[in-house]
């Protein structure tokens, strides 16, 4: 990834150099999409350690309703991931 950004900042940030093309395609895709990939697992696993840690929070549910709105407006790739956590932990009375 060094070598792309390396490359991507000396080349006048064109992404469509053959270069740099041959380099997103041994990393499977481009550094900015591996980054977000690695983020929003981040952000899956920190909301996993929510759901244990404040479940019986009379907050939890606006938390989660937070969370739901960030990933509808930020990360609509990414929803499944989001979802799955919420799917067995999500109260009745919660909107999620």
């Amino acid at each position: 990834m060094s070598s792309y950004y390396k490359i991507f900042l000396n080349n006048g940030y064109n992404t469509k150099d053959i270069r740099l093309v041959k380099l997103a395609g041994e990393l499977g895709r481009n550094p900015i999409e591996v980054w977000e990939d690695r983020e929003y697992w981040g952000e899956a696993n920190a909301m996993q350690y929510l759901v244990v840690r404040i479940n019986k929070e009379n907050y939890y549910c606006s938390v989660l309703e937070q969370i739901k709105r960030n990933v509808d407006d930020y990360a609509k790739s990414y929803e499944a991931r989001f979802d799955s956590i919420a799917a067995s932990n999500v109260p009745a009375g919660c909107k999620f």
